[in-house]
């Protein structure tokens, strides 16, 4: 087993508690967490500031076999990171499915 199997083998068998680690981790007063349901997939959105700057992020333990992370700094957002992953498509495991057009 190679280390991306691995990784794919905890994510499966671990995804749920993965997620609520991760919200643990990086629950600051300073940010606000949301757990929220997007496309059917559990996310964590966070909203706070770094160095004075808007930062948000949307993180997802199991989407279709793959953990899930997308940051964005500045203050004027093209599109919220929910947003974003609101178009992401997962390839999940057969290969028959994926797609050459994964945000759209």
């Amino acid at each position: 087993m190679d280390l991306d199997e691995a990784l794919a083998d905890v994510v499966a068998r671990s995804g749920d508690r993965l997620l609520r680690v991760a919200y643990q981790l990086t629950h600051d007063r300073a940010y606000k967490n949301t757990s929220k349901v997007i496309n059917g997939y559990q996310v964590v959105v966070q909203r706070g500031t770094i160095g004075g700057l808007p930062e948000q992020d949307v993180c997802a333990a199991h989407a279709s076999g793959f953990w899930a992370s997308i940051e964005e700094f500045g203050p004027h957002p093209t599109i919220s990171v929910a947003s974003l992953f609101k178009h992401l498509r997962f390839p999940g495991t057969n290969p028959a499915n994926w797609t050459s057009n994964p945000i759209g």
